[in-house]
């Protein structure tokens, strides 16, 4: 997980800086969405037995955001609400030696930020105020 987060971290930080990296979404992003995204959406951490965190879904979903990929967006916040709980999410998902299922259910508060973060930012940015009410959900559930 170590290695993929320090991925996101630094690919969202790239981002973060403009123009200036502007290559990140027209290189970069399509090359990390073929290497570590399902297709259904999920951020696959392969150095730690194939599981998903909050975290990695929620950094994909501001690296989704900032290279204005709305699909990739909805597929990674379907993916997470789908398996990790809408509201605060369940940190972590993987193989359990019989399914693929929540593997802890307790919420990591980083994950859940990220995940409010890029739907009140989708929100304002696709004008789309189900993100933006999902946000908002996820906040005052942390309060």
């Amino acid at each position: 997980m170590r290695t993929l987060c320090h991925a996101l971290l630094f690919f969202v930080l790239l981002l973060s800086f403009g123009s200036t990296f502007a290559t990140p979404c027209e290189e970069k992003w399509p090359r990390f969405k073929a290497t570590y995204i399902s297709e259904d959406g999920r951020v696959i951490d392969y150095q730690n037995a194939q599981i998903t965190h909050s975290e990695g879904q929620g950094f994909a979903l501001i690296a989704a955001l900032i290279c204005d990929d709305k699909e990739m967006f909805d597929r990674i916040l379907t993916w997470s609400e789908n398996n990790l709980g809408t509201g605060l999410k369940a940190w972590k998902w993987g193989f359990n030696g019989e399914n693929w299922t929540i593997l802890d259910k307790n919420n990591a508060t980083d994950g859940d930020i990220l995940h409010a973060w890029a739907l009140l930012k989708a929100g304002e940015k696709w004008q789309n105020s189900l993100y933006t009410n999902k946000g908002s959900e996820i906040i005052d559930a942390l309060k």
